[in-house]
């Protein structure tokens, strides 16, 4: 991803109209969600323990981001370049902000402090924000009712301080789920154990344990209000203010490997795909912790090398006698690019966990409405005073210099923004919107800007560099 942003004079005006690319609008800042993966082994031995850690969400995460995060305890693993098996203990944050150029910043603030603080070489992010409702109230409509019903995935955040002290107990959420949600939602649900935090209006940190409910069901009008009852009976029963809730509705569901959930584009992207392996067997037992392990590397790292999040996972339903079964589970996260070949080792591995473990179904959730990074550089050009040529509006801009040189995208989206007026130029993936207009921006290893726009700097477009931009420009560039 890469984001170019620069402050214009009255008479300067970049961009004519606010323009707007999928869910972005320069009117409101759209919530986003973004998780953060953050490997602990340190190069060299060693690892980031649980207290360091904590150490780092509270000096460094909490403070950009007061308002609350979510922390998953989770294990990677990949093959390095020697093709040995590396196993990780992980963390993913979770977290839930405004789209604005200021909160990019501070995750790259974050992802930098913790390279250096702990010897790390990436971090991985991944950013959902397209086709994403987010909100804290149930009387707010989250879901697109559509006329034929669609599958759709809503994560409920259900934190367990209670008001004026204490907190819902296990058992008491294990009865609130038997009770209120899985009578509503029979064909299943998956819980999440989790760790939230905040800062309160004092400025004190506050910790909470948390349970995240991820459901899977048709956006019908009566899964809408089930969604709301069950919502406000929580509030009701623990003195809670709010649920935070999160619809995805460009997923693509399915438990049968013979289902195409995934399109090849010619030109591949990254999308991510999470497995729900359910541990219950058929006639009685489960998968153990050891027989799982040794499933993963048999069987999917050999096939996603680069790497995988595993995540551990409860899951409930009730069967065709009304009988609720409770089942042990692992969600194996994975992000790969959408090739046919990924797409048949997916089913492989799907295959394989059926037979080896007498399993009549696993689940695939496939998102391929994502941005992915590993790296993030920012460089800030304060004080240059180069002027842009005698661009009159947006339009002119584009006709003398032609889409393609105009912008030239990494992985991911990028923008062009100018901030007088809030106008946005946006490119996707070959999906590049501009006013009415449609571009073919050329897939590149970085972006590119013509330098021949700016005063006093002749010849061709270059790749971007610290002497090519007018004073206060801000340049975000995230490679793959």
């Amino acid at each position: 991803m890469a984001i170019i942003t620069g402050t214009l004079g009255d008479d300067n005006n970049l961009l004519e109209d606010i323009i707007e690319f999928g869910s972005l609008s320069s009117d409101q800042p759209k919530l986003i969600q973004e998780d953060l993966y953050f490997g602990r082994n340190i190069a060299g031995g060693g690892e980031v323990s649980e207290a360091e850690f904590q150490a780092f969400i509270d000096a460094e995460i909490t403070p950009q981001f007061p308002d609350g995060l979510t922390v998953y305890e989770t294990n990677g693993q990949f093959l390095d370049s020697n093709g040995n098996l590396i196993q990780e203990p992980s963390q993913v944050i979770s977290l839930i902000f405004e789209n604005t150029l200021e909160n990019q910043s501070k995750i790259e603030r974050i992802t930098e402090s913790y390279q250096q603080q702990f010897k790390q070489e990436s971090v991985l992010e991944v950013v959902n924000e397209d086709h994403l409702q987010i909100n804290f109230d149930e009387s707010t409509d989250l879901i697109d009712n559509d006329p034929i019903p669609e599958l759709i995935q809503e994560d409920l955040y259900f934190g367990r301080n209670i008001v004026g002290g204490g907190e819902v107990s296990e058992a008491e959420f294990q009865a609130f789920i038997d009770a209120e949600i899985t009578p509503r939602f029979p064909d299943g649900l998956t819980v999440y154990d989790t760790d939230g935090q905040f800062l309160d209006s004092t400025g004190n940190s506050t910790q909470e344990p948390s349970q995240v409910v991820s459901l899977i069901f048709e956006d019908t009008p009566e899964n809408e209000q089930s969604i709301d009852r069950l919502i406000a009976a929580y509030k009701q029963q623990f003195q809670q203010e709010s649920v935070l809730e999160v619809v995805n509705e460009e997923v693509k569901v399915g438990f049968d490997e013979s289902t195409d959930l995934i399109d090849n584009d010619p030109i591949p992207e990254l999308i991510q795909e999470d497995l729900y392996f359910g541990r219950n067997i058929t006639g009685g037992g489960e998968v153990s912790e050891a027989e799982f392990q040794a499933f993963i590397d048999a069987e999917i790292t050999p096939r996603f090398p680069d790497g995988l999040t595993v995540y551990e996972a409860d899951g409930q339903f009730l069967d065709s006698t009304g009988k609720l079964i409770k089942e042990p589970s692992k969600v194996v996260s994975l992000i790969f690019e959408d090739t046919a070949e990924n797409e048949a080792a997916i089913e492989q591995i799907t295959q394989a966990y059926k037979q080896q473990f007498q399993q009549e179904s696993v689940l695939q959730v496939v998102d391929e409405e994502i941005q992915v990074t590993f790296n993030s550089d920012t460089i800030f050009v304060d004080d240059l005073g180069y002027k842009f040529g005698d661009f009159k509006d947006f339009k002119d801009l584009i006709d003398r210099q032609g889409a393609d040189a105009l912008l030239r995208d990494a992985t991911g989206y990028d923008i062009l923004l100018g901030e007088v007026s809030n106008d946005t130029l946006i490119s996707a993936q070959g999906q590049d919107s501009y006013r009415d207009a449609i571009a073919d921006f050329v897939a590149a290893e970085q972006i590119l800007f013509p330098v021949g726009s700016l005063e006093s700097i002749p010849g061709e477009a270059l790749a971007i560099s610290l002497d090519q931009f007018i004073l206060d420009m801000t340049v975000f560039d995230a490679g793959d």
